[in-house]
């Protein structure tokens, strides 16, 4: 049996998660000379498919970090959707022989923003090992924070990449023997944290009082907004929508038509926020004029702890083999 295709899977609203995943997968694919595909089930139309994996796979499945877990609103999309295909399997040749099975592999994939990553890779292990997959290894990268960027500013660097696709050799390497050696069973890395948790990490301000911003959602800064939807469409929980708007003076208040057009003035529709916000920083990352931020003062407060406490604080990537 050998891999054939190696899958990059990953929930990545900000983009440094894809990063990560990817060039693990990358690394991955080039040892076991297999097929690299990418799956992005960031976006909610993207997590009603169902992936089903056979031991000719290898799924690397990267989440970033949220209080210290997976994000409890994707988490159903890991338990539910990323597969192993029991019905492939049930039809091995293992009936006819007394072959060991051939496990799937799974590896996953933490990303967080400097201050730990607690039980998101366990816990993310977790789910799949409960999906019948195999944890190859396991990642836990730390990526600049969506927050702020005065935590692990412009991370994951080229260096960070480099290491994330070493690693996926390493790994790759691994596995390759283990498949050609077929003796004995497959032995999983001790992953650090709880593979099943119950409780996330409690934000705190710098005083240690706990925060409570779980409603908080973003502002819109009306005058900077040119009405493009790019926050619509990237939005993971579809909370944005796009409602009309009547188009004021177009030309920096000149009636004369002189001046430079003034693109938020133009603007014929505006994004309002009409749902739940997971805090993903999505739309904040992707407008090209800055026109959204977050005024929450729990959450500026926990901002504020996290740079104060975090924000010299320089992490080093971790991989388990």
């Amino acid at each position: 049996m050998s891999i054939r295709t190696v899958m990059a899977a990953y929930f990545s609203p900000a983009g440094s998660t894809k990063k990560v995943t990817v060039a693990i997968a990358e690394g991955i694919a080039e040892s076991l000379s297999a097929k690299l595909r990418e799956f992005d089930w960031t976006v909610k139309k993207n997590r009603e498919w169902r992936l089903e994996f056979t031991p000719s796979d290898l799924l690397v499945c990267g989440v970033p970090t949220y209080a210290g877990r997976i994000p409890n609103k994707v988490m159903p999309y890991v338990k539910e959707n990323l597969l192993v295909d029991r019905d492939l399997i049930g039809a091995r040749e293992k009936a006819e022989s007394n072959a060991a099975e051939t496990p799937v592999f799974a590896v996953p994939v933490a990303t967080y923003g400097g201050r730990a990553f607690d039980n998101s890779l366990a816990e993310t292990a977790g789910l799949l090992k409960g999906n019948g997959f195999a944890i190859a290894g396991g990642a836990a990268m730390p990526c600049e924070h969506v927050f702020s960027d005065l935590m692990q500013p412009g991370r994951p660097t080229e260096e960070d990449l480099a290491e994330a696709r070493a690693f996926g050799r390493e790994l790759g390497e691994k596995i390759r023997a283990f498949l050609e050696a077929a003796d004995g069973a497959w032995e999983e890395p001790v992953l650090p944290g709880d593979y099943a948790p119950e409780a996330y990490y409690q934000p705190v301000d710098l005083a240690g009082q706990p925060t409570n911003f779980l409603k908080a959602l973003p502002v819109l800064l009306d005058k900077k907004c040119i009405g493009c939807g790019r926050c619509q469409a990237v939005c993971p929980v579809e909370s944005i929508e796009m409602e009309k708007c009547a188009p004021k003076m177009p030309f920096g208040g000149s009636a004369g038509g002189l001046g430079m057009p003034d693109l938020a003035a133009m603007k014929v529709q505006a994004p309002v926020v009409k749902g739940i916000c997971i805090k993903c920083q999505a739309c904040v990352k992707v407008c090209p004029k800055g026109a959204w931020t977050f005024e929450d003062e729990a959450f500026l407060r926990h901002v504020e702890m996290l740079t104060h406490t975090y924000g010299d604080a320089e992490r080093e990537n971790e991989f388990f083999l």
